[in-house]
């Protein structure tokens, strides 16, 4: 029997290997491609991943099954963390995101995170129609691993995204009157996303 699939208020997480499994990934990612291209007028979103083990090959695919499924993919080409990736989200104005992390589960865990296009986790009555729209038309859970053919993808976005991303006790090395028009958003990490192409950051 297939594994029920459920995303909560903060994605969907299980042990690789396990539940998180290629056919599973799969079956997810065409549910939220399948939920997306029914909403009105061309999308595009975000793919991006933590460090963990096997993320880029996740995000591969993950890319793959969106083009074939009618939605652009912007991939992102390095680890980029949560809030870097939501921030991303609302500057590019994509239709959302998937984020390949498992947040704070230890290392065995790897999940999805679907964030739709106000950057924020997708509400429950999203996370069930593209659960449901996954179990009406199920991936292919056969075979290895494809390549995305670069034509299909929009964008690869790792300097924009990840090097948005600085510590807090070096931004507070910043002269004051530097960060007056610069747009912050705070974490709750000790992190905080901002556009960094306007002035000098000290060293780390």
């Amino acid at each position: 029997m297939p594994t029920q699939i459920r995303f909560g208020t903060s994605g969907w997480r299980a042990i690789v290997a396990d539940e998180f499994t290629l056919p599973n990934i799969r079956r997810a990612i065409v549910g939220i491609a399948k939920y997306v291209s029914k909403q009105p007028g061309k999308h595009r979103i975000l793919v991006g991943r933590d460090p963990r083990f096997m993320g880029e090959m996740f995000v591969a695919e993950a890319a793959r099954l969106l083009a074939e499924n009618g939605v652009v993919p912007e991939v992102i080409g390095e680890a980029a963390p949560t809030p870097a990736i939501s921030y991303a989200v609302r500057q590019r104005k994509t239709s959302g995101a998937i984020n390949f992390t498992a947040s704070h589960n230890p290392p065995e865990y790897n999940g999805i995170k679907f964030s739709t296009a106000d950057g924020a986790p997708a509400l429950p009555e999203v996370s069930a129609a593209s659960g449901s729209a996954s179990r009406r038309s199920p991936a292919p859970t056969e075979g290895r691993p494809r390549p995305v053919a670069l034509s299909q993808v929009g964008a690869v976005l790792a300097h924009e995204v990840v090097h948005r991303v600085v510590r807090l006790d070096r931004l507070a090395r910043v002269a004051p009157e530097s960060l007056e028009d610069v747009e912050l958003h705070l974490t709750d990490l000790d992190v905080v996303v901002v556009d960094v192409s306007n002035f000098e950051l000290p060293p780390p």
